[in-house]
């Protein structure tokens, strides 16, 4: 597919460990390094990068979320909570403070 993956162990696929500290249990050999990376919207960073998009690049740059705002365009239930104050789009909508709930 094209998807970076790992296995034997599976280090992309612990979770974060907010409850249990998971990711601690685990011990680069001597003189590597284990790395965390957030690859959240990968797909769409690179198709905007290499189609040289600005307002994709921008809005990514900016923290905004293009499946969210896509959502937003496309289902009246999504601008309904948005205009009534329930969620944001993203966390670069105006009025988005942090910890507000999403879309």
């Amino acid at each position: 597919t094209g998807r970076l993956s790992s296995r034997q162990p599976n280090l992309m696929g612990e979770p974060a460990g907010k409850s249990v500290p998971l990711r601690k249990a685990f011990a680069a050999p001597p003189g590597k390094r284990l790395i965390v990376a957030d690859y959240g919207q990968l797909e769409l960073r690179v198709l905007a990068h290499l189609a040289d998009c600005k307002s994709m690049v921008d809005l990514l740059c900016a923290g905004g979320d293009i499946h969210s705002r896509t959502a937003h365009l496309m289902f009246e239930e999504v601008r309904d909570a948005v205009s009534a104050g329930r969620v944001v789009v993203d966390a670069s909508w105006p009025g988005a403070e942090p910890g507000a709930p999403l879309v």
